[in-house]
């Protein structure tokens, strides 16, 4: 019988998994911070033409608003990204704070994962990203005042 169930039927009559992984088990642990590696050199750069910011998790608790969420909009929610800066600015091989002003590395990351998810090419995921329908994301990735990558 169990061979017949699929992952998520067998993961819903766990109730140790579904305590803790509910939002109620989850709460005392919001946000989850995304994990960055020990001895991480922060970014160089002091400032960044976006800025992301976790922005909570609050609405989670309205049911019916967060029966419409997809599983992007739930992990904008419940994780932090704020340590993936450094390892980021890391891996872009930046070295000083010189040169040109970029966007946060993080917003970027969060957009480049909003196209990938939704299937979209860079054109549509820029569109998107300037119609007022989509208004929460760009402030979700920390993009504010009309400035948007082209």
């Amino acid at each position: 019988m169990a061979a017949e169930l699929t992952p998520v039927e067998l993961r819903a009559q766990d109730r140790l998994f579904v305590t803790q992984c509910s939002l109620q088990g989850l709460r005392a642990r919001l946000p989850l911070c995304w994990p960055a590696p020990p001895r991480t050199p922060p970014s160089p750069k002091r400032a960044y033409r976006s800025a992301y910011m976790y922005l909570g998790w609050q609405d989670l608790q309205d049911l019916t608003a967060c029966q419409r969420y997809s599983d992007f909009d739930l992990l904008l929610r419940l994780v932090d990204f704020s340590a993936l800066r450094p390892v980021l600015a890391q891996r872009l091989g930046w070295t000083s704070a010189r040169g040109w002003k970029p966007f946060d590395p993080v917003s970027v990351f969060l957009l480049l994962g909003w196209q990938i998810t939704n299937g979209w090419n860079r054109t549509q995921t820029l569109r998107n990203l300037r119609d007022p329908r989509y208004a929460d994301y760009a402030q979700r990735f920390g993009f504010h005042d009309g400035c948007f990558p082209t």
